[in-house]
């Protein structure tokens, strides 16, 4: 049990504080038949620490009951006392076979305070409405000063309709504490120091009896001892105020203290409100790594670029996708190796933006390597299974749709409904019908696609994945980055957006330290994954 609070402890402001709730009162009409519980009220609640049962039940219906505020005229003189209302976790007759169970504390009142709840999530239900009775009743008359409680029903219906009965027990306990001046003066000192020593003690206890105090055993109620208490408690404030008895002749301060010996993390180094002096200096402030988070965001805009470079962030919208393989002779433009920004230009491999009204035929790629069914045209048996997902998926056609804008051109289009989730195609020449050449380490793919977004301001991610069981995981992608093809920054909502992007085969397909090439094991074990980045918009993918 934790230490009750003395009202001879506190100053004059906060024993007024206290007597608020008895002073000013509520005036309030108590249910006439609700039954009265106090801690004297039942004869074998004047023994502390003894819980004595309430004749109540809550196990059908909620019970309204009264309970009387505990009153310093109770008990010992010059105690502490409080009263406790509480309940078990199990039925009566339970508790007394097995002892299962624990109390559940329901709300006190202590030293002339009204009854109040204690936090807690199961208590949460617990209100109580104190005041002075306007009315009379079965067991109270007009002008007593109760608190009206509520108990709700402790049986609880199961989702099958079923009641799971629980008649709880109620017990009110009584506690009584008295307090000697020392220790009244430690408890003081808790509150006021980081915890009181037996010097500190001493020099209290003297300065109690030189105010004229009584030095017995047990602090007395008197008015002489709440006078002596409160002169003394304000006089060792104000000494801890007054900075000519300090052995410095200054204010101590934690503030001081704290930022003098302060090292936070500091990921940028800044002349304004830089926090060290000179790096050699003492108090200097230093880091213990070398790259920060806005390291990672600049070598994102030096892969991908950005808005102001004249990149784009990848973002998804439906869209027709081709892929093929490019032998070494690459045009003026196509990158050569993994993606680097030109300075002052755009990132080379950075997908731009298009917004062409229709399909470019001068687009399309030359060659007879590329995925089949990318247009979403033909039966729709044929293009979800080459167009497996994560995602719930369905075709779109244009001649059943009440929206024709969800297809970009030809008759059909992919929708896939956004759930954190992908859509992919298999990179292999195996089962028939995909490629019609194997993808060798070195070789570069072209994907160009068309895509639409159901939200705005979102990033389309496309990038590969392979299986090898030499990884720790199968499917597991390399640390570098490597894999990611393209992250387009779609700003708008149900806009067709145009994604042409390069991809050189191997890097991704590398692994571990030191690095090691590791092709995929099978010949339909290579993807092209499709996805909203960090979203659950839907998305549609067309030509």
């Amino acid at each position: 049990m934790a230490p009750l609070h003395s009202p001879t402890s506190l100053t004059t402001a906060a024993s007024i504080l206290l007597l608020l709730p008895i002073a000013l009162t509520t005036s309030i009409e108590f249910s006439p038949t609700a039954p009265k519980y106090s801690c004297t009220s039942l004869g074998a609640t004047t023994t502390p620490f003894t819980p004595t049962s309430l004749p109540i039940s809550t196990l059908y219906a909620p019970t309204t009951i009264l309970l009387a505020p505990i009153r310093s005229d109770h008990g010992g003189n010059g105690a502490n006392k409080m009263c406790i209302l509480s309940s078990w976790t199990v039925d009566l007759s339970t508790k007394e076979a097995t002892s299962e169970g624990y109390y559940v504390p329901l709300g006190k009142s202590y030293d002339d305070q009204d009854w109040i709840r204690p936090p807690g999530n199961r208590e949460r239900v617990i209100e109580y409405n104190c005041g002075t009775a306007t009315n009379s009743g079965d067991n109270f008359a007009t002008g007593e000063y109760l608190c009206e409680l509520t108990l709700p029903m402790t049986s609880t219906v199961l989702p099958t309709g079923k009641l799971d009965e629980l008649d709880a027990p109620y017990y009110l306990t009584y506690y009584e504490r008295s307090l000697s001046v020392r220790n009244e003066l430690s408890r003081f000192l808790q509150r006021t120091t980081f915890g009181p020593t037996s010097a500190e003690l001493d020099s209290l206890e003297l300065a109690y009896v030189d105010l004229g105090g009584a030095a017995g055993p047990d602090s007395d109620i008197s008015a002489l001892h709440v006078a002596t208490m409160e002169r003394l408690q304000t006089e060792w404030i104000q000494g801890q105020q007054d900075p000519s008895t300090f052995s410095t002749g200054k204010f101590s301060s934690l503030r001081e203290y704290y930022r003098k010996r302060l090292n936070p993390r500091s990921p940028e180094v800044y002349r304004i409100g830089e926090s060290g002096p000179h790096p050699c200096q003492k108090h200097s402030h230093w880091r213990k790594f070398a790259f920060t988070a806005y390291d990672v965001v600049n070598s994102q805009y030096l892969r991908w670029g950005n808005n102001a470079l004249g990149g784009f962030y990848q973002q998804q919208v439906p869209h027709k996708v081709t892929v093929e393989t490019v032998k070494l002779s690459v045009p003026t433009g196509v990158p050569t190796g993994s993606p680097v920004l030109s300075v002052g230009g755009v990132p080379t491999m950075s997908p731009v933006e298009d917004r062409t009204v229709s399909p470019s035929i001068s687009s399309a790629p030359t060659g007879t390597n590329i995925i089949p069914y990318g247009d979403m045209e033909g039966e729709e048996t044929y293009i979800t299974n080459r167009w497996p997902s994560k995602c719930a998926t369905n075709i779109i056609n244009i001649s059943n749709t009440s929206d024709p804008s969800l297809v970009y051109s030809g008759e059909q289009s992919l929708y896939a409904t956004g759930g954190r989730c992908f859509v992919m195609r298999q990179l292999g020449v195996c089962p028939a019908g995909r490629l019609t050449e194997a993808i060798e380490a070195g070789d570069l793919l072209r994907i160009a696609f068309m895509v639409k977004l159901t939200e705005a301001d979102q990033v389309f991610q496309v990038n590969t994945a392979h299986y090898h069981t030499g990884k720790e995981r199968p499917w597991s992608f390399p640390d570098d980055h490597s894999n990611i093809i393209a992250r387009t920054h779609i700003p708008e909502a149900n806009v067709w957006t145009k994604v042409v992007a390069y991809h050189r085969v191997g890097p991704d397909w590398t692994y571990g330290q030191p690095r090691q090439l590791l092709p995929p094991e099978s010949c339909s074990a290579y993807q092209l994954r499709f996805m909203v980045a960090a979203s659950y918009s839907d998305f549609i993918l067309d030509d």
